[in-house]
């Protein structure tokens, strides 16, 4: 936008109505539209563009554009910091500059939040109630890594002309975001994505597609003996189309002589049927011949970016009771709010399916994002056992699930395999390391003085108060988000229409040919405003690629917006003053045209080829009448 649009836009000097001038070229108070420089709401006698300002301060503009190799300066920032001196609390705030006095406006700078965040392997942290942890920025990191922010700004480019450099941040790939989404949910969201992609693998000896899943890869290279489970199992990856989401497969090899009764696969569906947000559902059950022997697919929901309890929590397999510290417990708020979890599981299983839940081991229970716990593999035994498998619902084997249980907590809480395995030896070590009602319900777990579902939820119940409210503000912060990205379709459909109308031949149809459509009328003005907003061209001739700009016009052509744009042709031989609303308006009424011009094409087609039809239908019914009139005898 130039400096007309600026002078335009004062309400004292043009009323808000459509103005079209043809002017010849020459000298006037503003350049043309092909020169950008965005509208700001400033006093322009005060106004400078960044060029002016470089020119009279006495320091490189080199230091300012980190993207400019300055033999030099290759090791410092724009403000003279060395990378390898950490950047000051003081330096987050707002700099006195020298060109603050100018009267531009601030922008709102959007700093990472104190989330922690997330890794390739965990995508990030569920959990509201673990303390925030800040990142370090790396030491290593080159100036030429480091851009403007925000990408978008709701307004102008003051960052490309001011020199601001408290505007900047870094956009290497481990700190990349959005301004529309907090660093920490990116990141993690973004993670997942990547997760669920398949990986590039030229081993052909599995295959591609079993049953009715597809893209079939594989998480396990060979089968291998599950200790939990008892059997041979082999984890795969799959597309599902009837469900639209990717899936895991694991493959059960049987005996040769065991077989799954139709009453283990009513009792499969029983499991299907039963829904919980910590337990991971059984899709179906089905038998494989593709592996030349006795195989039976379970096929549960996959998460993304999730690890085992077992790897995130107990790393230290071999560490003795003498070895632990108390430095090296788990948080105690990460800890109640996994148990709180896991005992929502067991209410699952125990209140509504009426079974033991059987699968509580450190390998099968999976956690994403830090803190979020799922049950893996429920079910499987039990319909690969059945009938034997109803003796779980007997009240002494329910009641072993409250012992495992026990045990994986204080396994959690010291950090060890070895407090999972062996309890007795770990639990003195909670007498000062944990709160008293930590160590009272854990310790009472494990020597089993809790043998039903209703006693623990009473002993969790305090707590599980307090996981609900952080799930609660993350579903909020969630939504939040979404209500942000729920039409960031709108520019992507303003520019197809635009596209559709500018540059467009003719419209002609069989009656009333137009040749030159997109030159004449209101045509014309799209095709100015197009140039205005993706053909801006600098002082010098080159480019102006400025993306604030092309949103921010966009933006304004959506909302209607009564402020006044001046477009200039190319060559400067035509000007024409009009509003943003008037723009939509052209383009809606063209575009309009045209998807009447379309359906009307498309149902002469459809008349044409109907007509067709029945004509066909017609020589087809009076040929076999002309063969029985030449078969009927002469009766004369």
């Amino acid at each position: 936008m130039s400096l007309a649009n600026t002078f335009l836009n004062n309400s004292s000097q043009y009323p808000p109505n459509s103005q079209r001038m043809q002017v010849p070229r020459n000298s006037r108070p503003f350049s043309s539209s092909q020169n950008l420089h965005p509208s700001q709401n400033y006093d322009m006698n005060t106004w400078l563009d960044r060029n002016k300002i470089m020119s009279q301060t006495n320091f490189n503009s080199t230091l300012v554009d980190g993207k400019i190799n300055d033999p030099y300066s290759p090791n410092r920032f724009g403000s003279g910091r060395p990378l390898e001196e950490q950047k000051n609390v003081g330096i987050l705030q707002r700099m006195s500059l020298v060109n603050d006095n100018l009267g531009y406006r601030d922008m709102s700078v959007s700093h990472s939040s104190g989330l922690p965040l997330a890794s390739s392997t965990t995508g990030g942290d569920f959990c509201g109630l673990i303390p925030p942890t800040q990142v370090q920025p790396s030491s290593t990191r080159d100036a030429s890594q480091w851009a403007m922010l925000p990408s978008v700004p709701p307004y102008g480019s003051e960052h490309l002309r001011t020199g601001r450099f408290y505007l900047m941040r870094s956009t290497s790939p481990d700190t990349d975001a959005t301004s529309y989404i907090e660093q920490a949910t990116f990141r993690s969201i973004k993670a997942k994505i990547q997760a669920c992609l398949p990986p590039p693998t030229t081993d052909r000896k599995f295959p591609t597609q079993l049953g009715p899943y597809m893209s079939v890869t594989p998480m396990d290279t060979a089968p291998r003996a599950s200790l939990s489970l008892g059997f041979m199992t082999q984890s795969f990856r799959a597309w599902c189309p009837r469900l639209g989401r990717y899936v895991v497969l694991r493959c059960v090899i049987l005996d040769s002589s065991k077989v799954i009764t139709r009453e283990a696969y009513m009792l499969a569906n029983a499991f299907s049927e039963e829904r919980d947000s910590t337990i991971l559902r059984l899709l179906d059950v089905l038998p494989v011949t593709d592996f030349s022997d006795n195989s039976i697919l379970f096929v549960y929901d996959f998460i993304p970016c999730a690890r085992s309890l077992r790897d995130v929590f107990m790393l230290e397999h071999t560490k003795s009771p003498d070895q632990v510290v108390k430095s090296d417990f788990a948080p105690e708020r990460r800890s109640w709010f996994i148990l709180v979890q896991l005992t929502q599981a067991l209410r699952c299983a125990h209140k509504k399916m009426h079974r033991s839940l059987d699968v509580l081991n450190p390998t099968k229970i999976l956690i994403q994002d830090g803190s979020r716990v799922y049950i893996n593999c429920y079910g499987l035994r039990d319909v690969v056992n059945f009938p034997k498998s109803n003796e779980k619902q007997r009240p002494e084997v329910m009641a072993m699930d409250f012992i495992a249980l026990g045990n994986i907590m204080l396994g959690i809480i010291v950090g060890t395999q070895l407090a999972y395995e062996k309890p007795t030896e770990y639990l003195p070590l909670l007498d000062s390391g944990v709160s008293p009602e930590l160590r009272n319900i854990v310790r009472d777990l494990v020597l089993g003085n809790i043998t039903t579902i209703d006693a623990l939820v009473m002993a969790t119940a305090d707590h599980a108060y307090d996981c609900m409210e952080s799930v609660n503000v993350l579903a909020r912060n969630l939504e939040t988000f979404l209500q942000r990205e729920i039409s960031n379709g709108r520019l992507l459909r303003l520019i197809c229409k635009l596209n559709s109308v500018v540059e467009r031949q003719n419209v002609s149809t069989s009656k009333y040919p137009e040749p030159d459509w997109s030159e004449t009328d209101d045509r014309y003005m799209l095709k100015l405003f197009r140039d205005y907003v993706f053909h801006q061209v600098d002082q010098n001739g080159a480019p102006y690629l400025d993306l604030a700009h092309i949103v921010q016009a966009l933006n304004k052509v959506e909302a209607g917006s009564t402020e006044l744009v001046c477009l200039s042709s190319r060559k400067a031989h035509q000007v024409i003053i009009v509003t943003y609303a008037d723009i939509r308006d052209f383009l809606d009424k063209s575009f309009s045209h045209l998807v009447e011009e379309s359906r009307r094409s498309v149902l002469e087609q459809q008349q044409m080829l109907q007509q067709q039809q029945q004509q066909t239908t017609a020589r087809g019914i009076s040929q076999p009448q002309r063969r029985v009139d030449n078969l009927a005898p002469d009766l004369s």
